[in-house]
Order: C-alpha cells, then sequence, then structure tokens
C-alpha cells in the first residue's frame, strides 16, 4: 500500500476519529467525568492537527471554541499554535506512541491493509512532525528504512 494522503490530511482524519469517541463518552457519561483522559487526548491531538497546518478545516465548533481574537494591529481571529494547545514533548509523545500501536496492531495482523495503512500514515506523520525515533525493528515488516 502506498503513502497517497498529505499529512494534513493524516492529521485531520486522526483528530477527528478521537473528536468522535470523545463525544460518544460525553453523551454516554455526562458532565460526570470532567478530568477524563479522552479530554487530555483530545487535547493533544488538536495540537498535532494545528502542527501539521489543519487549520480552519477543523470542524466549525472547535474552530470557534479555541480562536483568538487580536485586536492590534486590527481585529482578526486566528487559530492558536499548536504550542499554544498542549507542550511539544507532550503532543509528540502521543503521537510516537500512536504510532508505534499502529505498527505493533499492524504487526499481529500483517494481511490487514486498513492498518499497514494507519501505520504507514502514522509514521510518515510522526517522521513529519518530529516526533520521537521510531524502534526500528517494529517498523520491518512495513519495509520502513532507517
Amino acid at each position: 500500500m502506498s503513502h497517497s494522503k498529505s499529512i494534513r490530511a493524516i492529521a485531520l482524519e486522526h483528530f477527528n476519529g478521537r473528536l468522535a469517541h470523545a463525544r460518544k463518552q460525553a453523551r454516554e457519561m455526562g458532565d460526570s467525568w470532567p478530568g477524563d483522559p479522552a479530554n487530555e487526548n483530545l487535547r493533544l491531538w488538536l495540537a498535532i492537527a494545528l502542527r501539521a497546518g489543519v487549520g480552519r478545516d477543523l470542524p466549525a465548533d472547535i474552530c470557534a471554541a479555541i480562536e483568538v481574537e487580536a485586536i492590534f494591529p486590527y481585529r482578526r481571529k486566528f487559530l492558536p499554535s499548536s504550542d499554544q494547545i498542549a507542550p511539544e514533548h507532550a503532543w509528540k509523545g502521543e503521537l510516537a506512541r500512536a504510532r508505534d500501536a499502529a505498527i505493533l496492531a499492524f504487526e499481529t495482523r500483517p494481511k490487514d491493509l486498513r492498518l499497514e495503512q494507519r501505520a504507514r500514515d502514522l509514521i510518515a506523520l510522526a517522521d513529519t512532525l518530529g516526533a520521537p525515533p521510531i524502534d526500528w525493528s517494529k517498523a520491518q515488516k512495513l519495509g520502513v528504512a532507517a
């Protein structure tokens, strides 16, 4: 399988998937879970998406919730940088964890083309955004060279 999606598309796809999961949890649990790890995870993936250049392709309600208004030199709304959402080491660590989990999932089911593409996508995203290095022994089945 080849890598045909853009880094922006990969980041947006992963953010939207996590957003859908967090919204489902919110519907099921109500407001009784304010410190839920899903919120932290979603914040990290929002930072990843912003660093990947997703910008206004994010869902409109997310953009409205995070946009900041600049007063000088003129009134204009803009989205914050990824580092204003989460520290770089935190979102890079989450990205590396997701990439490594995707590689492991593919290794357990090497004929699953969907898992192969997910692993390839996350390797490309992590590499482009400077996540911690991959454990190359996990990537050999994907044919990724060090």
